[in-house]
């Protein structure tokens, strides 16, 4: 006889394959024989505003920059988000944020609808896919896309340890699990721990096994070895290695969505790595504080960014490793290798974080480099683009017809370049499938950018305009004598009355 929870799980899989049909239908009629390789690697918090390749005066990205010599280079591109929920949703699915809903943080589920309506579904199957992260968000959003936890376990030689037992024991539920360790064992701090026997378990485990794990390592990296803030703990060089071997295990038909954590906090780089960019000079310009600032003042915000510019010029360094494996092997001839990053970091305003309500360009402002199979020139792209556009365009060089539900266009050289409004969204304190009263949305046309904040106690109200060309720090507030942020305002009021 058939159980209770046997039946619950036929029902979704039946519903789930009744939802894809059509999705199937679209993208297999002009399905190609033979697709190419396809590379994602995705470096988390990613701010091209740090690196070197878009001309930042610290040498962060020199292995980006070889990329970048045999690839097209995207200027002008926007995360849709600014944290990794949001962020990585919608550069997965080609929706902004107020259609797929993922606003929150460890607890965020996407609409429904997505659960089909992504890159792993489009381009392939989602048991094809290789995927592999480091971010415990990641690891709570791709089974909701059908992406396979199976790669997790296989890869979980690559991790050094970790203090949370969800990492070992709910790798089929970790969006619940995390949530719920991290608060029954008070690892955010917030309170008293709910469960004092599980939260003294997790301390005797972290004393007596990580601790003597990460020890052989301590040398390597004197800041402390690299980990999530869920205390997972890993070697960028163990990622990279295991990702060159599963690429030269998949000669054909390779398709990779690889979501590295660095250069997210905390910044611990190699020791090699640590102090490079000490009394370097660097000079940024003055910036008043926000209403959101955290107390971080300009010594304090400099220190951090320099750590963070040591950590990006690290995990650069790990990159490069990667990128001399297919130049060497063979596969950049026929793998298109796309990089980019799900949002940036804030090193300004008395602000050092993502998970904030502003949406200033160091935050949205990330890379975006893709490599096309054999390709040995460099082509710039300076039109301003979305993370949203990707996902049609990745199925637009499959062979395949956009999905009509996208809300991005195919990126330049693809199609003409012409001028449209993109967006961004930040509304991880309001209700999910409310008209997000407390939220932040940033609207870019063309060298303008609009910015409204609404709703938090401590900006009830408020507008901001920019010229970016004139102005790309952000410090002139134009919007009461700009008649253009006039058009950009009814532009932004009329989409937020659309989707929300």
């Amino acid at each position: 006889m058939i159980t209770r929870r046997e039946f619950l799980k036929l029902l979704g899989a039946l519903g789930g394959a009744y939802a894809l049909a059509p999705v199937r239908r679209l993208c297999s009629a002009a399905a190609p024989s033979a697709p190419h390789n396809l590379l994602i690697v995705l470096f988390d918090t990613l701010s091209a505003r740090h690196m070197s390749l878009y001309g930042y005066p610290r040498r962060t990205t020199p292995n980006l920059e070889r990329l970048a010599r045999i690839s097209t280079v995207y200027h002008q591109h926007w995360a849709a988000g600014n944290f990794t929920m949001p962020g990585t949703t919608s550069l997965l699915t080609g929706v902004y944020p107020w259609t797929h809903r993922g606003l929150h943080l460890f607890n965020g589920r996407i609409a429904p609808d997505y659960a089909a309506r992504n890159l792993f579904h489009i381009l392939g199957a989602p048991e094809t896919w290789l995927t592999y992260t480091h971010n415990p968000i990641v690891l709570s959003l791709l089974p909701q896309m059908g992406a396979p936890v199976r790669q997790f376990r296989d890869a979980a030689h690559t991790f050094l340890g970790a203090d949370l037992l969800s990492y070992r024991i709910f790798q089929n539920d970790m969006r619940t699990a995390f949530a719920a360790e991290r608060m029954i064992t008070n690892l955010d701090g917030a309170a008293g721990p709910t469960s004092p026997l599980l939260a003294a378990v997790q301390k005797v485990w972290h004393l007596l096994v990580i601790e003597r794990t990460l020890a052989r390592y301590r040398g390597e990296f004197p800041r402390g070895v690299p980990s999530n803030d869920t205390g997972l703990y890993f070697r960028l060089e163990d990622a990279i290695d295991w990702l060159m071997q599963q690429i030269s295990d998949r000669p054909n038909g390779l398709r990779a969505y690889i979501h590295l954590l660095p250069p997210h906090e905390p910044y611990t780089p190699r020791k090699e790595f640590i102090g490079i960019f000490a009394g370097d000079g660097l000079h940024l310009p003055a910036k008043p504080d926000s209403p959101f600032a955290a107390g971080f003042d300009n010594a304090a915000l400099a220190t951090l960014r320099r750590e963070y510019d040591e950590y990006l010029a690290y995990a650069d360094a790990e990159f490069g490793r990667l990128l001399d494996f297919l130049e060497h092997s063979g596969r950049l001839e026929d793998t298109l290798v796309v990089f980019t990053s799900d949002h940036g970091q804030m090193f300004e305003r008395g602000i050092h974080a993502h998970i904030t309500p502003v949406l200033y360009e160091p935050l949205l402002h990330i890379p975006l480099l893709i490599h096309h199979p054999g390709q040995r020139t460099r082509q710039d792209v300076y039109a301003p683009t979305s993370a949203v556009d990707l996902l049609p365009t990745l199925a637009h060089l499959d062979g395949l017809s956009p999905p009509p539900w996208v809300e991005g266009r195919l990126l330049p050289p693809f199609a003409e370049t012409a001028e449209r409004p993109i967006f961004a969204v930040e509304a991880k304190s309001s209700p999910i499938w409310s008209t997000l009263p407390e939220a932040t949305f940033a609207i870019r046309l063309g060298r303008y950018k609009l910015i409204h904040t609404r709703g938090y106690p401590r900006v009830r109200s408020e507008w901001e305009f920019y010229d970016l060309e004139a102005d790309p720090e952000e410090l002139d507030n134009r919007f009461e004598r700009d008649p253009r942020a006039a058009e950009l305002q009814a532009i932004l009021l009329q989409a937020l009355e659309t989707h929300t």
